[in-house]
């Protein structure tokens, strides 16, 4: 699972991802300071920063407060149930069995439409900007998702 820098930036930057996302049992999330939730009037919980699964979202009923605080880092898997109801390349269509031809499909679709190559350094990476160019047409140009429009 990818927690670098990188990948904790692409992800927060990603506001669509994030504000679609509905906290579940053992995500992995990033979160930048030490926060307090209310769980009720007697009891509460303190996060220092951590980047971790989080077992159990119950406690944390204020999903808005939720997205506010907390970096949703999508595993693999997760990026890919996101993508499924979508078109994914005719040599991708079984999940598990040939990223190599959505790393290569995706690759050369924005070489040849944009004029320009990113190298991502994990699945996760690629995952995302696979995502976030089918879903929003935007890409990743190293600091923030640009909005593109078809050529």
């Amino acid at each position: 699972m990818d927690t670098s820098k990188e990948y904790i930036e692409m992800c927060k930057k990603a506001k669509e991802i994030q504000n679609n996302w509905n906290p579940k049992d053992c995500n992995i999330a990033e979160m930048p300071e030490t926060i307090k939730f209310e769980i009720n009037k007697i009891k509460s919980i303190s996060f220092k920063r951590i980047v971790a699964p989080i077992k159990d979202w119950n406690y944390l009923k204020d999903i808005d407060k939720i997205r506010e605080y907390f970096v949703w880092l999508p595993r693999q898997d997760e990026l890919q149930e996101i993508i499924t109801p979508f078109k994914l390349p005719k040599n991708c269509e079984s999940l598990g069995g040939s990223c190599h031809n959505l790393a290569y499909h995706f690759g050369q679709s924005i070489l040849k439409k944009w004029g320009y190559y990113i190298n991502f350094e994990s699945m996760e990476q690629l995952w995302l900007a696979f995502v976030m160019w089918e879903k929003y047409k935007k890409i990743w140009d190293g600091k923030k998702w640009i909005k593109t429009k078809e050529k």
